[in-house]
């Protein structure tokens, strides 16, 4: 019982963690740099329309499919995305059939922009209009809110958009609002109308540092991945879950998402994430994505020892004669038939039928009677089917007494015996 409780809260620890990610990827899969990738620096990865993923490598745009499995096809150069002027992520709307992605204009302003999939053709880019934010007064911006204009950087930054509340809200990185955390932060605008989107609000301190974060992607609006340089030089990805307006307090992901290196732009579909990773490529950037593992070889089922056939066992059976006899008397009849039962099992066996005597008499005269005793007992088995070649007959006279200096006469009958054996037993 106490195994079960452990497992299923390792198991509980692991859902809450990776949350919109498949458990399945905890086990027989490794995360690996994908086939696709190039020596070029492939970057910037977002979902299009159904199962299709939109990335940058180098500067050139291209489209792959995600299939359920988790695969990458091979991917198709995109000239009308392209032509877009695309830089950095892509929110998809897939209700509007619409991207917002960020375009840097010729003064060096990256803002966010909004192009419409109509009649098989993207539309011409067109910059979204966000209240408060106005660009005056030569090359200074300025944000207005609340009536008051405020000096921000010289230089509009908005990039790496990402969609969320079904549309209504995008999620984007900047380093150019006033009040920011520092170094680059997450923003989010609201739409107002169709026409215009609300003052971009900072995602707060759950989200932001005073170091750089980026690529923000949010999954059914419960969760949200984005990058960090807060635990040192490089991005390490983090999740933090949403709490009614706000986000929890964000948390590492642990390897394989994380290594050593700059890992960031997580993306999930269908509980199969990508990520970007510079982890030991030796070509800057690459997609990566989890592979399934070989099957492990099953262990050979072990060759069992032959197990050899136990020798079958003969016992030797005694036949004892009265004095001076050769008879077989009644009440050994029954031993008989047992040892012909036993010998049975012997088919292919020899036998050696030996006679002997008590120490009473001449040997000439005990040699002749003991081999009688045994001619006795060969008779008697060749009359129940044994053949007369299986059998040697000896004569043993007084020699090897079972009890030496008999005196008594019960000792004397044991040594006047006919005694069996197997000469060659065979199974």
């Amino acid at each position: 019982m106490k195994n079960l409780i452990i497992t299923i809260l390792l198991v509980s620890l692991a859902s809450n963690l990776f949350a919109a990610i498949d458990t399945k990827f905890l086990e027989g899969y490794e995360l690996q740099s994908v086939d696709i990738n190039t020596p070029a620096k492939e970057h910037s990865m977002s979902f299009l329309s159904k199962d299709s993923v939109v990335y940058l490598k180098g500067s050139e745009v291209f489209i792959t499919t995600l299939n359920k499995e988790g695969n990458l096809s091979n991917p198709i150069a995109s000239a009308p995305l392209q032509k877009l002027g695309i830089e950095g992520t892509v929110a998809f709307d897939s209700k509007l059939n619409k991207i917002y992605f960020s375009k840097q204009d010729n003064k060096g302003n990256s803002e966010l922009y909004e192009s419409t999939f109509t009649n098989g053709v993207w539309s011409e880019p067109k910059v979204l209009f966000i209240e408060g934010l106005q660009k005056s007064r030569g090359s200074e911006s300025f944000i207005t809110n609340a009536g008051w204009s405020y000096a921000v950087a010289p230089i509009i930054n908005f990039t790496n958009p990402t969609i969320a509340e079904k549309g209504s809200r995008i999620y984007f990185t900047s380093s150019s609002i006033e009040n920011g955390f520092g170094g680059t932060d997450i923003w989010y605008i609201d739409q107002k109308d169709e026409k215009t989107w609300l003052y971009p609000v900072n995602a707060g301190e759950s989200i932001n540092t005073t170091a750089d974060e980026d690529f923000a992607f949010v999954y059914n609006d419960t969760h949200l991945y984005f990058a960090s340089k807060k635990e040192g030089n490089s991005f390490d990805i983090f999740k933090s879950e949403a709490n009614g307006n706000t986000w929890t307090a964000s948390t590492q992901l642990d390897a394989p998402y994380n290594l050593s290196g700059n890992d960031y732009n997580l993306i999930v579909k269908d509980g199969i994430p990508l990520l970007i990773s510079d982890r030991n490529t030796g070509n800057g950037d690459d997609i990566f994505a989890f592979v399934k593992l070989p099957e492990p070889e099953p262990e050979p089922e072990p060759i069992p020892e032959p197990i050899p056939e136990p020798v079958k066992e003969f016992k030797w059976t005694l036949f004892l004669f009265d004095f001076d006899k050769d008879v077989l008397t009644d009440k050994f009849v029954a031993e008989l038939d047992a040892l012909a039962i036993q010998m049975k099992d012997f088919p292919e066996a020899r036998f050696e039928i030996s006679g002997y005597t008590d120490s009473r008499g001449s040997d000439k005269y005990n040699d002749a009677l003991s081999l009688r005793r045994a001619n006795r007992i060969k008779a008697l088995l060749i009359e129940k089917g044994f053949k007369a070649e299986q059998f040697e007959v000896v004569g043993n006279g007084k020699r090897k007494l079972n009890i030496p200096n008999a005196s008594t006469e019960d000792e004397h009958a044991q040594n006047r015996r006919v005694e069996v054996k197997i000469i060659n037993p065979i199974n």
